[in-house]
């Protein structure tokens, strides 16, 4: 999601009845089915228009250098700058993503912005950098967002409870892909049945997990392998609103003042075509990143598996609650059902084409 004005705002952003305004809204685009993932294709294949005049190199991502009062410290607070804290996989009973560590997992979701920034094109890595990754910790918020401040400064903001969510679904699916388990499934029904508006997020009873399954070393490696490619596809989304020229804003210095304005404040609806290129720009970044990965460290290659994972979490809980929304997050972006198509259109273009752009005329 993306918020323009003079001071950048969104809604507040928690699990919660119907909005009816906000329901129609989201569900009124069925119009766009028919050649939304074309689309979404070409957003993904063709390079960005417009915001040709911002070539200036900033600060990048966890340099320390974009001034403010916004230290990262133990208990950091709604505001504060994410601080690369990046960790190898610890012991089994002390795995972070198995005990929901949001200290750890807001220090590697700055490790995999700086990873995606880093796989960017010199044009698109210069309108991104030194745009800080800031905290949003209100109990029951799941959002992430690109803003701008008060005085005209980009800030990209991750809530704690969209890292609470994505820890969960990579635990999931993790004991799934190793034990043929259906926790996927049971997480979101789990959520559907027992989530409340307002309040913070629920965590399933221990008796949810098998202790052995949830210990095992191979299931550990593999939900760390997803919960980046989950994180790296949200905060990739945000990333392009910036570098698409979705924002009229750049890098630049950001106060703890103007952090919290930003993200206590209210945002207007999303941007329906923006949404579908921020998407594609996500999708293509996050498989860019992995190859460079792959093939410069030999780590793990990420996939598009993530995006689906998470959208498919909102599109499983649309269809146990019809009626109302359970995180509001589906009124700051289009409906799931619409996004996971774009992405793995997207993803299978990339493919197709070796990662090259589109031939111009189109083939179709």
């Amino acid at each position: 999601m993306s918020a323009t004005g003079p001071i950048q705002e969104r809604t507040q952003v928690k699990a919660g009845p119907a909005a009816p305004g906000l329901v129609t809204k989201i569900h009124g685009k069925g119009r766009w089915r028919p050649f939304i993932g074309t689309l979404g294709i070409l957003a993904l294949m063709l390079p960005p228009l417009g915001c040709a005049e911002r070539q200036i190199i900033y600060p990048a991502p966890g340099s320390g250098a974009y001034g403010g009062a916004m230290g990262f410290g133990a208990q950091p607070s709604t505001g504060a700058k994410f601080a690369s804290a990046f960790n190898a996989v610890p012991s089994e009973a002390g795995d972070p993503i198995n005990n929901i560590d949001i200290p750890w997992l807001r220090g590697r979701t700055q490790d995999d912005y700086e990873e995606l920034t880093g796989a960017l094109p010199d044009d698109q890595r210069a309108r991104i950098n030194g745009i800080p990754l800031l905290v949003d910790d209100e109990p029951g918020v799941v959002n992430a967002f690109a803003a701008c401040t008060s005085g005209g400064a980009g800030v990209i903001a991750v809530s704690d409870g969209l890292l609470d969510v994505t820890a969960h679904l990579a635990q999931c699916k993790a004991t799934d892909e190793r034990f043929g388990t259906r926790k996927v499934d049971e997480y979101i029904d789990f959520m559907a049945k027992n989530q409340v508006w307002g309040e913070p997020l629920v965590h399933p009873p221990e008796s949810f997990w098998n202790p052995a399954q949830k210990n095992d070393p191979q299931k550990i490696k593999r939900q760390h392998e997803i919960f980046d490619e989950e994180v790296g596809f949200v905060v990739g989304h945000e990333m392009g609103h910036h570098y698409l020229g979705h924002l009229p804003c750049t890098a630049g210095n950001v106060t703890a003042a103007e952090a919290n304005v930003v993200i206590r404040s209210a945002a207007p609806g999303f941007n329906q075509i923006n949404e579908v290129g921020a998407d594609s720009a996500a999708t293509r970044n996050v498989l860019v990143t992995g190859d460079q990965r792959s093939s410069l460290r030999s780590e793990y290659k990420w996939t598009e598996n993530g995006a689906v994972l998470f959208l498919g979490f909102f599109a499983g809980l649309r269809q146990l609650r019809p009626t109302d929304l359970v995180f509001a997050f589906e009124s700051t972006h289009p409906p799931a059902q619409v996004r996971i198509p774009i992405v793995q259109q997207g993803a299978s273009a990339y493919r197709m084409t070796g990662g090259a752009p589109l031939p111009i005329p189109l083939p179709f």
